[in-house]
């Protein structure tokens, strides 16, 4: 289907996967420097608890497998730029073509809707992590949307920690967004994510346009014009870094409430510390 509309893509594609690696690696740093400090200022690590790393345990194989799954994504892309073009010299415009595409496309659009899974599922052991260093003591268990209606009511005891503020501004801005489109994948439409296609062959180069929907599109219509088109692979770039800057904004109000809460045994005035370093190129 030929696209009217400008088409924003990722120009180079492995450069952008290493930079989205680099980030993943600093993220899992300060999640496991999250699990230091359990230790450091709540409990000793050789007392047997071993929940808080079993949850980082958790969140460092959901953020792996996101990645992974999004260079198996990639790899299509580069398989398909390959294929197509052979394809069309010995069969011309067949239905072979199409039939190729078609299923190169199902395949994509699969792996797109097995990121965000991971991803959401990513963001429950978040707020499994988080509610368990808030409250050390209790055994209750709270999913994203469950701490988010925690940190929200004045008569629950989250909502009295800083941390709170910031559980809602990253729900707002981001994943409140990505679980609902995740809910539609689920609930309501069995095939949410649709895409176009377009097919550029020139002087032996062959470029391949899968689009992001509108459907996804929509639910960030502050961040995308909606008159152009983005390819998937530019909305699912986006995603990622934008989820694990929002991340980072938790770990790091962890990293504050570990310091600041009354049932700390270590001295505020330690000078144990982390940073996640995120270098944009």
């Amino acid at each position: 289907m030929q696209n009217e509309l400008p088409i924003i893509d990722i120009s180079d594609r492995l450069a952008e996967f290493s930079k989205v690696k680099e980030k993943a690696s600093a993220l899992n740093t300060g999640i496991t420097a999250v699990g230091a400090d359990y230790g450091h200022y709540i409990n000793n690590p050789l007392s047997g608890d071993k929940e808080i790393y079993n949850l980082r345990d958790n969140l460092h194989y959901r953020i792996e497998a996101s990645i992974f799954h999004l260079s198996l994504l990639l790899q299509l892309f580069d398989q398909m730029e390959e294929v197509i073009p052979k394809l069309m010299e010995e069969k011309g415009d067949s239905i072979d073509v199409t039939r190729y595409f078609n299923s190169s496309q199902l395949e994509i659009n699969a792996l797109f809707d097995s990121i965000i899974f991971h991803l959401s599922s990513m963001v429950d052991y978040l707020s499994l992590l988080v509610y368990y260093v808030s409250f050390p003591r209790s055994t209750e268990q709270k999913m994203w949307t469950q701490l988010v209606s925690a940190a929200r009511d004045a008569m629950n005891p989250l909502s009295k920690k800083n941390i709170a503020k910031i559980i809602i501004k990253v729900d707002y801005e981001m994943i409140k967004k990505m679980n609902d489109y995740r809910a539609d994948l689920i609930h309501r439409k069995a095939n949410a994510f649709l895409s176009q296609f377009t097919i550029k062959i020139g002087t032996g180069t062959t470029n391949v346009f899968i689009f992001a929907s509108r459907t996804i599109l929509k639910k960030y219509k502050q961040k995308f014009d909606s008159g152009k088109d983005y390819t998937i692979t530019y909305f699912i770039f986006w995603l990622l870094n934008e989820l694990m800057n929002k991340v980072a904004e938790v770990i790091y109000g962890l990293k504050s409430e570990l310091e600041t809460t009354s049932y700390s045994k270590k001295s505020k005035n330690d000078n144990s510390s982390f940073k996640i370093v995120f270098i944009d190129q």
